[in-house]
């Protein structure tokens, strides 16, 4: 058994070692979207690669990935004052620029439309991929009713429609 007295010792808060949780999750993450873009060449095969991660990460680690969801200090004195705050707004900035680049070299290729381009894109993206695992994780039995797809299906269907956004 463990006491709370060498916890502290290492993380101070309760805040530092739920961030540590946080950032370690969100490395794991992002380290298996680096092994996907060092890897695989074919932009379309990188994009269902990366969905496929977002939604074994949101799978395998529910609690850092609610967390990625929320909001964390990102201005830079606040990232200045926590190491920790820093390493994680880092790791997301990496998460962002794996699908940005990806989002580039399917422009670069003739398959993605010129003009969808940027970090704003890559960042958007994010988002949309992000969010459509959590609805389909927390609103399962209302897609199942409704729209009659069991949450596998309705998130291959999100992703493509968002893919065919990207498509010339």
């Amino acid at each position: 058994a463990y006491s709370n007295a060498p916890l502290y010792v290492d993380f101070r808060s309760e805040w530092g070692i739920c961030r540590s949780l946080q950032r370690d999750a969100l490395a794991r993450m992002e380290g298996e979207m680096e092994r996907i873009a060092s890897k695989e060449e074919n932009p379309l095969r990188q994009y269902w690669l990366i969905c496929e991660s977002i939604a074994v990460y949101a799978k395998g680690e529910p609690f850092a990935f609610a967390s990625m969801l929320e909001t964390i200090p990102w201005d830079e004195k606040s990232r200045q004052a926590s190491p920790l705050l820093e390493e994680i707004y880092q790791i997301g900035e990496r998460s962002i620029g794996h699908i940005q680049r990806m989002i580039e070299r399917g422009t670069a290729q003739g398959l993605f439309r010129e003009e969808i381009a940027g970090q704003p894109v890559g960042m958007l993206y994010w988002g949309m991929l992000s969010g459509a695992v959590k609805l389909a994780e927390q609103k399962r039995g209302y897609i199942r009713d409704s729209a009659g797809m069991e949450e596998g299906d309705f998130l291959h269907f999100a992703f493509d429609t968002m893919l065919r956004a990207l498509l010339k």
